[in-house]
């Protein structure tokens, strides 16, 4: 043996620890892995690891010999220091133990079940299913219903992983923490001089070692649990394998029997009974409720100094009957789902036989789709609810625990109240279970279309498309009052015939102003006068024929045109005027939105152009409504019509004798370096003239026009750069001067006016 081997084994006897140290194993697969083993001290001996039983059979000696060192209680000494702490984690590891046995146990358990499930697939894959063919729709369904439970579970089986995983990071985290501190107590075991405190050390290093063997024993508990988990989704994985290699099998010679469908009938027929009779109880318990709550009203109304049991005994029955009502709802709620629940049984009857449209299974998927979002809705106000019911009981377990324990008739009624709102909850709970039942079937027929429609025939697709095609057609735009449908099939049909009309019309009278008219000695202008109105002419009755061909009723315009002959009966020229003018600035367009326009005084853009009026805005905000026939009768500016490139100027003058060619420079510069001004057209200045005060210069530049404001805003910063570089170069900037002259041939006369002194209040 090696001496620092044997070292550490008489270190060991000394303190009365088993020769056996812990030892992190090395595992490669966490599954399987047992945790650390218990490997012995010699490090030339193979490792061994003791089972179960034998680490219990040790740590019961060592607990029995630790009992027998505690202290007294009668001997009034305590000890050098009390030993219950090394049996309580003698016990700690002695229970960590036990729990490992169980899982162990667990383990084997599992085993027999994995074993179990093979025998089964082997038996499925042999002989198939153990029913007789042709297997029972319901059989599938009962199957898919098992397959969907254990996918939950499964699913809560992987969310019990992550927290073993979790619990063995914290385990082996406090593993590593109590190895640190054995560490640290042996180090100082072992550089101790002092023999006052070496008893003391050797006792902490002691405990150190207990609480390291339970953190490792820990981890060791952690690890079967974790490997136990595991080991449980893999069955789990493989129980819903099975049960879809059941389902593929089943589905291959499955048959939905009228029998199966009378059965299902029969069931919600069943259900719809139980539920009118819970209606029936639920209306002559909610009239009793009614009589004991206004007997107990009357009571504490009646009484001046109410008792808490009898306000207790109010808000209980109040509580009862409240529930009760709301319970009665959630029935009708419940009966109005067994209508669409056997009409989905019918639905997937016909699938199972064949017997359905193509644009039947659209249909039936968009009802079984909406049905399934109003359970949905449904089940948010259960969810909801159960949980306000939670509430209270809460509250009122509160109640109940802040009462006097002497006070037996308010904790009888609080008592009551709590049996109230659990049934209440119980109920809920069932009714959440009808609700789930209700949503699987609608989505059962959901995925059932999905599984038929994927198998469609390329004749099926095409009926599909086709269907889809004329409910398009046939959508429903609007209505008229004589409630004829305005369809989308109507829309195109009647703009189609409508371009059609237009395009013969425009034909026709082109030929007419063309060709007819001057045959018969019409000048050219009135000939084309003559084809445009004649153009007009046949396109409004191109226009109310193919409205009438597609049934849209002409009724709409009846006020159109009685309107205009009572306008021009009338002589309401300057309203028809200005319609027209209208309908040529929209067809012309001279003028558009967004324009920027000046009509007189008035400079703005363009926001709307109606049938009778325009409206402007201006660069203050305001809004000036033009007559369209203005527009048409005056000149207009059009800033922005063709191209919103314009060129504008600003004006300089400067002292004479100033460097004309260092102005033109400069203000060349100016405009060439503002991020506005357009490079192309360039900018160029002209010497204009001489002044009576200065030099005259213009700088032309070319900007996009948006709006006034931004051109002066431009023509601001081209002002204060030109400043600025004019103060740099020394150039000044000329302003009016005046010289006066004096003769003095001959001596000035110089005179003092006194004002008087109420001159002088006045001007005061």
């Amino acid at each position: 043996m090696r001496p620092i081997a044997s070292w550490r084994l008489l270190l060991t006897f000394a303190l009365g620890l088993p020769a056996m140290v812990p030892v992190q194993a090395q595992v490669a697969d966490p599954v399987v892995a047992t945790g650390p083993l218990l490997v012995a001290a010699d490090p030339d001996v193979a490792p061994s690891e003791p089972s179960l039983a034998d680490q219990r059979e040790q740590l019961a000696k060592r607990l029995r010999l630790a009992q027998r060192n505690l202290p007294d209680a009668d001997s009034g000494t305590d000890g050098p220091e009390p030993t219950s702490r090394e049996v309580e984690l003698l016990r700690q590891k002695d229970l960590v133990l036990q729990q490992r046995e169980a899982a162990e146990e667990s383990r084997t358990e599992l085993e027999q079940e994995r074993n179990d499930i093979a025998e089964q697939f082997d038996d499925l894959r042999e002989s198939g299913p153990s029913e007789e063919r042709p297997y029972s729709f319901l059989l599938l369904d009962g199957l898919n219903d098992a397959l969907a439970a254990e996918e939950d579970r499964l699913e809560s089986r992987k969310a019990s992983v992550g927290a073993s995983t979790e619990a063995l990071e914290r385990a082996r985290e406090l593993a590593d923490e109590a190895a640190k501190a054995r560490r640290r107590a042996k180090e100082r075991v072992a550089t101790n001089q002092d023999a006052a405190v070496a008893g003391k050390l050797a006792l902490a290093l002691k405990y150190a070692r207990l609480a390291s063997e339970l953190a490792e024993a820990t981890v060791e508990l952690r690890e079967t649990e974790l490997s136990n988990r595991r080991y449980q989704v893999e069955t789990k994985q493989l129980e819903c394998q099975l049960l879809e290699e059941t389902i593929a099998l089943v589905e291959q010679d499955v048959t939905f029997a009228q029998t199966d469908l009378d059965k299902q009938l029969v069931e919600l027929d069943t259900l719809k009974d139980a539920i009118d009779k819970e209606l029936e109880r639920n209306r002559l318990a909610r009239e009793y409720l009614d009589q004991q709550w206004s007997a107990a009203r009357g009571r504490l109304d009646a009484a001046s100094d109410p008792s808490d049991a009898l306000r207790a005994e109010v808000e209980a029955r109040d509580l009862a009957k409240s529930l009760r009502g709301e319970q009665t709802q959630t029935l009708n709620d419940q009966l109005q789902w067994l209508g669409p629940m056997r009409q989905t049984w019918y639905y997937r009857f016909r699938i199972a036989r064949g017997d359905f449209s193509t644009s039947q299974l659209d249909d039936w998927s968009d009802a079984a789709n909406s049905l399934i979002d109003e359970l949905s809705y449904d089940r948010r106000l259960i969810d909801a609810r159960i949980d306000g019911l939670r509430s209270s009981l809460a509250a009122v377990d509160r109640r109940l625990q802040n009462l006097e324990e002497d006070d037996d008739e308010t904790q009888r009624w609080f008592s009551d109240q709590q049996k109230t709102l659990r049934a209440a909850i119980e109920y809920y709970n069932d009714s959440y279970i009808r609700l789930e039942a209700a949503t699987r079937l609608h989505e059962r027929l959901v995925g059932e279309i999905e599984r038929r429609t994927s198998r469609f025939s390329l004749g099926e697709w095409i009926a599909v498309y086709w269907q889809r095609l004329k409910d398009v057609w046939g959508y429903e735009l609007f209505t008229s009052r004589d409630q004829n449908p305005i369809t989308v099939g109507k829309v195109v049909l009647g703009a189609l015939l409508l371009l059609l009309g237009f395009a013969i019309s425009k034909r026709v009278s082109r030929f007419v102003g063309r060709r007819v008219l001057p045959r018969f000695g019409v000048q050219e202008g009135a000939a084309h006068a003559l084809g445009s109105l004649t153009f007009y002419a046949l396109a409004t009755c191109a226009a109310l024929t193919a409205l009438w061909l597609v049934n849209v009723p002409l009724t709409v315009f009846t006020f159109f045109g009685g309107a205009v002959a009572i306008g021009v009966g009338f002589g309401s020229q300057r309203p028809i005027n200005n319609f027209l003018s209208g309908l040529i600035l929209l067809t012309e367009r001279p003028v558009r939105v967004g324009d920027m326009i000046q009509l007189g005084d008035v400079f703005g853009i363009i926001e709307t152009i109606g049938t009778r009026s325009t409206r402007v805005r201006t660069e203050t905000n305001l809004e000036i409504i033009v007559p369209n026939s203005a527009l048409l009768e005056n000149n207009v500016s059009n800033w922005t019509l063709s191209d919103p490139t314009i060129r504008t100027q600003v004006d300089v003058g400067v002292v004479y004798g100033s460097p004309t060619d260092k102005v033109v420079e400069i203000l060349q510069s100016v405009a060439e370096q503002h991020l506005r001004v357009l490079d192309a057209p360039e900018a160029f200045v002209w010497f204009t003239g001489f002044g009576d005060n200065s030099l005259l210069f213009e700088l032309h530049f070319y900007i996009v026009f948006r709006n006034q404001t931004e051109q002066q805003k431009i023509e601001s910063e081209l002002r204060l750069e030109i400043d600025r570089r004019f103060r740099e170069a020394g150039i000044v900037v000329a302003y009016p001067q005046r010289d006066v002259h004096l003769d003095t041939a001959k001596p000035l006369e110089i005179r003092v006016a006194r004002r008087s002194l109420e001159e002088r209040r006045k001007s005061a």
